[in-house]
């Protein structure tokens, strides 16, 4: 055990573990140093949650992309039965 305890924000040293922890709530030095790791934190969630968005917006965009070249090939497919209908029903009434 300890003979003193020390503040890692100041550095001031305490005898007990209880002068410490009520020391720990008031140092300005320990606070700063939270308060700039929160900040930090924070920061680091924002760009995780925009990157998320971006991600997101990209999925999207390349299933709308992918449905319009669905669309497309399936009216061509559409376009090409029938103008394959069409022929056969020619060749067929003139044969």
């Amino acid at each position: 055990m300890p003979s003193t305890y020390k503040c890692l924000g100041c550095g001031r040293s305490f005898d007990d573990s209880r002068g410490l922890s009520v020391h720990k709530r008031s140092c300005k030095k320990l606070t700063g140093a939270a308060t700039d790791s929160l900040k930090k934190r924070c920061r680091n969630i924002e760009i995780q949650q925009a990157a998320k968005v971006r991600h997101r917006e990209e999925e999207q965009e390349a299933q709308r992309r992918r449905e319009e070249i669905r669309d497309s090939t399936t009216e061509a497919d559409d376009h090409d039965v029938s103008v394959s209908s069409i022929i056969t029903l020619y060749l067929h009434n003139f044969v």
